[in-house]
């Protein structure tokens, strides 16, 4: 007899609020990020939110900067995606 395994090492699920919690930041502005594809990979199952361990590292990677400069500008992308939840 096989055995499916649905999530593997690294793959483990989290859900938004732990993912907002984890990142000092609110849930919704995880939502407009998801909205405008700036943040995190995330499966979207039913109504719930959840993201793999593995995505969220792989995204954090992505936000390294070596200047100031580029983390301005990470961060003014960052802060567009939250605000244009609000404006909507």
């Amino acid at each position: 007899m096989s055995t499916t395994v649905l999530v593997g090492p690294g793959d483990e699920l989290i859900d938004h609020r732990q993912l907002a919690q984890a990142l000092g930041r609110k849930p919704c502005t995880l939502q407009a990020w998801r909205r405008r594809g700036v943040g995190p990979k995330f499966l979207k199952l039913g109504s719930g939110v959840y993201y793999t361990r593995r995505d969220v590292r792989d995204w954090l990677e992505t936000c390294k900067v070596q200047s100031a400069a580029q983390g301005r500008l990470l961060n003014r992308r960052l802060a567009e995606a939250a605000t244009t939840r609000q404006e909507a």
